[in-house]
């Protein structure tokens, strides 16, 4: 990941954290007094090196262990909530932005936290998905990439395959990801329109949406989109991406 400063890389930065916290991350606001406003995002233990990475880059936080197989990216400090909120403020694409948004309030509502500056909340973000790195984020969170061989006779067939998947217990909040999920559908060349989005059982009482290449079209045009906005993953998907784009 990059450490420059300039603005176009600012932004890049922006929406690539905007959708890594809409996949894998959450926005806690302080339910008291003594509680503070917290961005916590979680990364597989083989994704530290990321989560290293992106602290590095934006100067807060800590690394926490949550389990065996996974790490926290945890910030609470002041100067590092104000400065993801303002990174993140106008890349959300997804209902996340409620959380942004009431996270946004509460620093509007208390004024020392930010020095009196008012933060306005910006709406969805409503470019096609291909224009920026929000999608990379989001992928880094909750993408696969699959590559299946064959065995003929003659030749091997080889196979390849991106799947993206966003589910929920609660139907209300499962049909809310679905525009998103139609968009994602569109940029990997998959025409499958409102009635073919259809929800997918997912364990006992949850079902999810689930977009996945199915043609060379979709597999070239993913290939391209991350030719310009790569991941920045040290774990399994950045690995088989690299054989996913040989193909």
């Amino acid at each position: 990941m990059s450490t420059n400063n300039s603005t176009e890389n600012k932004s890049e930065l922006g929406s690539y954290l905007a959708g890594l916290i809409e996949s894998d991350g959450s926005i806690i606001i302080p339910k008291n007094s003594l509680s503070k406003p917290t961005i916590k995002i979680v990364f597989n233990i083989k994704d530290r090196p990321l989560a290293n990475c992106l602290m590095e880059r934006l100067g807060s936080g800590s690394i926490q262990f949550a389990s065996e197989n996974a790490v926290l990216y945890v910030v609470r400090d002041k100067l590092g909530i104000v400065n993801i909120v303002n990174l993140i403020n106008g890349e959300f694409r997804t209902p996340k932005i409620k959380a942004l948004h009431k996270i946004i309030d509460w620093i509007n509502a208390n004024p020392k936290y930010n020095n009196s500056n008012i933060i306005d909340k910006m709406p969805l973000n409503t470019t096609p998905l291909d224009s920026n790195s929000w999608f990379s984020g989001f992928t880094e969170g909750d993408g696969s990439f699959n590559i299946r061989v064959t065995e003929g006779i003659k030749y091997n067939n080889i196979s390849v395959t991106y799947t993206i998947s966003q589910g929920s217990k609660d139907e209300s909040v499962l049909q809310s990801y679905k525009p998103i999920m139609l968009l994602i559908g569109q940029l990997c060349e998959q025409k499958i329109g409102e009635k073919g989005l259809l929800a997918e059982k997912n364990g006992l009482d949850s079902f999810m949406w689930r977009v996945r290449t199915t043609n060379k079209k979709g597999v070239l045009a993913i290939v391209q989109y991350f030719n310009r906005f790569p991941l920045f993953s040290e774990g399994g998907r950045l690995k088989t991406f690299g054989f996913y784009g040989f193909f």
